[in-house]
């Protein structure tokens, strides 16, 4: 592994730190968020409180859906690229 590799990786390696031990600083507020959708097609986005992120311990696989740009823009290079 060259040395700009191993940079790489322990620059990555330091963010990951960060973010795992001030989370409140790594995110936006409207990072993580509520919606719901009605049944008449109505959708309202509420901002996530501390006390909510317990309640998606107990939520069902259908009602989680979890995205990031980042793997967006991985997915789309990989896609263009074969």
């Amino acid at each position: 592994m060259g040395k700009n590799s191993k940079i790489f990786v322990l620059y990555l390696s330091m963010l990951a730190m960060i973010g795992m031990m001030y989370p409140k600083y790594c995110f936006a507020d409207d990072t993580y968020r509520i919606i719901i959708e009605e049944s008449d097609g109505i959708r309202k986005e509420i901002p996530c409180q501390e006390k909510d992120i317990y309640e998606l311990f107990r939520a069902d696989k259908s009602q989680i859906v979890i995205k990031s740009k980042l793997l967006e823009y991985v997915e789309e290079y990989l896609r263009l690229c074969h």
